[in-house]
């Protein structure tokens, strides 16, 4: 449990290092273990990891605060329709790009991280039956809330039930 608070903490740093970079941060709040369910924001990505640490690490996000950064990554300047179409796959990059610096901050050796599976949909939530607390830290922008969890897991199977879709 020791090295997934360790990667998680990385993790939260890497964040915030991040996004005051591309110049969005505007509220940081603190991390925190979260109860057995947490509510996504409307696009999210997850990666799972295996070998030194077993978990799932998410990143959700408002969907006017993915089109943002889909702007603000593109070296060149998009139009509105184009960071559309990209703001999902710049959301699994930034989410690849936060976790592979936490596990280099923290020299946890041996982890895999899996292809980041990306996610639109409101009134989606996680839930883990896990014996191991989730850990949670929620951010505000301008442009929306973002949020990072990692949910530990003794085995990759039970990362397999943790979403729930809610009815409309």
């Amino acid at each position: 449990m020791q090295q997934e608070n360790g990667f998680f903490e990385a993790a939260s740093r890497a964040a915030v290092q991040y996004f005051h970079r591309l110049g969005i941060l505007k509220q940081e709040a603190e991390t925190a273990e979260a109860g057995e369910v947490l509510f996504l924001q409307d696009v999210t990505a997850f990666v799972q990891m295996n070998g030194g640490i077993t978990g799932g690490f998410l990143f959700t996000l408002e969907e006017g605060l993915a089109r943002e950064l889909a702007k603000r990554y593109m070296l060149d300047a998009i139009t509105d329709e184009e960071a559309d179409q990209y703001a999902t796959e710049v959301v699994a990059e930034i989410t690849n790009v936060i976790a592979g610096n936490a596990l280099t901050e923290c020299e946890i050796q041996g982890v895999y991280m899996g292809t980041p599976l990306t996610l639109v949909a409101r009134n989606a939530e996680i839930r883990s039956k896990c014996r191991s607390k989730m850990r949670h830290a929620s951010y505000i922008t301008d442009y929306g809330k973002l949020q990072l969890l990692y949910i530990p897991a003794e085995n990759k199977a039970e990362l397999a039930s943790i979403l729930a879709i809610r009815p409309a």
